[in-house]
């Protein structure tokens, strides 16, 4: 049986006021179980754009990240308000009665990602040249402030909302799954990277009426056959070895140059 969330952090509190030191590791393990909680829970709501094979090997932060590419707003914090009144289609809405439905909480990507890898290092035994010990008041001091971030988090109204915008998707060319972002993203320039884990397709948009896209390459020649061939933007990194796919050479990427060049200056 699960503890519920709620009862996680009463625990960790109930720890840290005990101020005992082996009980620290405790209130870690409680904290982090809290942070995966509130995330996945709003993963789950966008389980019919990312395959479940992707979205069980991400960690917390990971999740977040690839949720913020469907939309910029999934990691942030607002209040949620309603009319009962009909809204003007011109969007001039002075005058209009908002009633408050409730607030969401966020845990935002950078937070997320300096707390969830830090409070976890409590659960690990010390690395070489690290201390045995841990410094108790400084880790309890801590710990009692990311608790704090986490019961705001909870008790705020509205705990797993995420709002997913106009998508776009096509099979990735490089795995065969399907793609799915925020067509909105891709008309502002960002691209789509493939979530399958170790495919380094990434796609960009080339025509906004056809919604059409295509994959980001790198054009090198090979070595044994000279003839020219493609290369996903993402394999272009030292050491990379790449197979022509014309002779089949094998061939291992040692440099990356960048072309220069100048003109007049008026």
């Amino acid at each position: 049986m699960v503890d519920s969330l709620d009862a996680c952090l009463s625990r960790a509190r109930a720890n840290l006021e005990a101020a005992q030191p082996h009980l620290l590791r405790y209130v870690a393990l409680d904290l982090r179980l809290v942070m995966e909680t509130l995330t996945y829970e709003k993963l789950k709501q966008a389980a019919h754009v990312i395959p479940p094979e992707v979205q069980n090997v991400w960690q917390a932060p990971q999740a977040v990240k690839a949720l913020l590419e469907y939309n910029e707003y999934a990691a942030k914090s607002f209040e949620l308000s309603v009319s009962d009144a009909p809204l003007p289609p011109d969007g001039n809405y002075e005058g209009i009665e908002w009633h408050s439905v409730g607030t969401h909480k966020a845990l935002e990507l950078a937070w997320l990602r300096k707390h969830y890898n830090k409070v976890g290092h409590y659960l690990h035994a010390r690395q070489v040249g690290e201390s045995l010990y841990l410094p108790i008041e400084e880790v309890s001091k801590y710990l009692r402030e990311v608790l704090g971030e986490l019961e705001e988090a909870l008790q705020s109204g509205i705990r797993s909302a995420l709002f997913l915008p106009d998508t776009l998707s096509f099979p990735c060319e490089g795995c065969g799954k399907t793609v799915i972002r925020s067509y909105q993203a891709l008309v502002q320039g960002s691209t789509a990277v493939c979530s399958t884990p170790a495919c380094d397709y990434e796609y960009q948009l080339v025509d906004k009426d056809q919604r059409t896209v295509e994959p980001v390459l790198n054009v090198l020649k090979c070595v044994d056959c000279s003839k020219a061939f493609a290369v996903p933007r993402r394999k272009i990194r030292l050491e990379e070895v790449l197979t022509c796919p014309h002779c089949s050479a094998k061939q291992e990427l040692v440099a990356v140059r960048t072309e220069w060049a100048l003109k007049l200056k008026s």
